[in-house]
């Protein structure tokens, strides 16, 4: 008789807690991205995120040794989960390393967002029941936590600041376009990244907070005291676009299902994004006041294309900070190496390719999350799929006015919802 031990060892490695549990302590890693060396817009970033990497790479390498297709069979899950994601971290690799050529900074920016990929791939690959989904909402609420505590210490008793604050803070205005006098960053360099990194910590909690599916109270009463810090924590930074873009998401959750359940939902709720970016631009130079640095940021993004308008090479590879940097001097109120919009930096960074690509990974991972959300019968998965549409479709509009999201840490909170809505999708199908 054999002994089914090592079968269960086999399959123990292949597909169970090991990834799980690697991609749960990247999200934690996720929430403290300290960056411990700084040379600018795209500078190396050095955090527990990147160890993981490295460990990551490890249980890869053993993999490879004990199941020879195990890589291919983790991009063939990353490919059915977005194909855009890969088709931009393929372009993005290529551009740096030929954009090297001309100016060795993208290959910082390609550094950075590596750790967001390899999330990726695992959290496609590792995902096997409903579970696993709640339970990856869960260690973000928590991984949000450090953040939060920080962020309120900063309001209350003036520090500790661990990562030095951007000079740009100096000039953050208030709604009431006074100058900013208190900065609250947690343990970003600027009230504008606490910013990003908290509206989907806020919807997460939001959603669960206000979902029926939601049966665990212990659950319900951490959620609740989380949304309660990140509200007041969002109104301490002064993330004007954060509460615009929250009340988006905020909609989405507490929206009738039928609404967003109907036959190709997500070409309407693109359109949403897309017009919510266009009332907020205009809305903003119609009321000037706090919203009068709008102006600057459409200068900036003229500064961008005039960059890719006249350099080929930026164009199609990228590296093309300077570029902008040089032009935003002669047409804008401040010169600045990036373009002030995250969709228009991937063109800077990466090239046009790029930014195509990336605007593909929005695209294609609103039309997961809604297909999951009017195909899946479970609750929790639907519950999973509400929450990732409400913060994908919240964190494009937010993505179209901030300077970057390229940190480790950012760029891994993207893609986590980018892969939760794909592993919805795919288990709402198969169930």
């Amino acid at each position: 008789m054999s002994n089914p031990a090592p079968d269960r060892v086999a399959a123990w490695l292949n597909y169970g807690m090991p990834r799980m549990l690697l991609v749960g302590l990247m999200v934690l890693a996720a929430g403290v991205d300290v960056r411990t060396r700084d040379l600018g817009i795209g500078g190396p970033a050095s955090n527990p995120l990147e160890v993981l990497v490295l460990v990551a790479f490890v249980l890869l390498l053993a993999d490879t040794v004990i199941y020879s297709r195990q890589p291919a069979r983790m991009l063939e899950a990353a490919w059915g989960a977005n194909p855009f994601v890969c088709l931009y971290f393929g372009w993005a690799f290529l551009a740096a390393v030929i954009g090297v050529l001309q100016l060795p900074v993208s290959i910082f920016v390609f550094r950075n967002l590596f750790p967001a990929f390899l999330l990726f791939a695992y959290l496609s690959f590792g995902v096997r029941k409903p579970a696993d989904l709640r339970w990856l909402l869960l260690i973000f609420l928590l991984a949000a936590l450090p953040n939060i505590f920080l962020g309120l210490s900063q309001y209350l008793f003036g520090g500790p600041f661990p990562v030095k604050l951007n000079l740009a803070t100096a000039v953050k205005m208030d709604v009431d376009g006074t100058f900013v006098k208190t900065a609250v960053s947690g343990l970003f360099n600027h009230p504008n990244g606490l910013s990003i990194f908290l509206l989907p910590v806020f919807l997460v909690a939001f959603g669960l907070v206000f979902s029926r599916s939601t049966k665990s109270i212990w659950l319900s009463l951490l959620a609740l005291g989380i949304l309660i810090a990140a509200a007041i924590l969002l109104y301490l930074a002064r993330g004007k676009g954060a509460w615009a873009w929250g009340l988006l998401g905020m909609g989405v959750m507490l929206a009738p299902r039928w609404l967003l359940s109907f036959r190709r939902a997500w070409i309407a709720q693109i359109a949403v994004v897309i017009i919510g970016i266009i009332g907020l631009t205009w809305g903003s130079l119609l009321m000037g006041g706090a919203f009068k640095t709008m102006q600057t940021r459409i200068n900036l993004w003229e500064s961008a294309l005039y960059a890719l308008r006249d350099n080929a090479f930026v164009a199609l590879f990228g590296s093309g900070q300077e570029a902008v940097w040089n032009v935003s001097g002669r047409i804008a109120d401040v010169q600045y190496a990036n373009a002030h919009n995250v969709f228009l930096n991937q063109a800077i960074y990466f090239g046009i390719p790029a930014m195509i690509f990336y605007c593909g990974i929005f695209v294609w991972g609103i039309r997961s999350a809604q297909m999951a959300f009017a195909a899946a019968e479970d609750p929790k998965i639907r519950q999973v799929a509400r929450i990732s549409l409400g913060v994908l479709m919240a964190v494009a509009g937010q993505y179209f006015f901030e300077p970057s999201a390229e940190a480790s840490g950012l760029a891994a909170v993207f893609l986590l919802f980018v892969g939760l809505a794909a592993a919805a999708a795919r288990l709402g199908v198969s169930k």
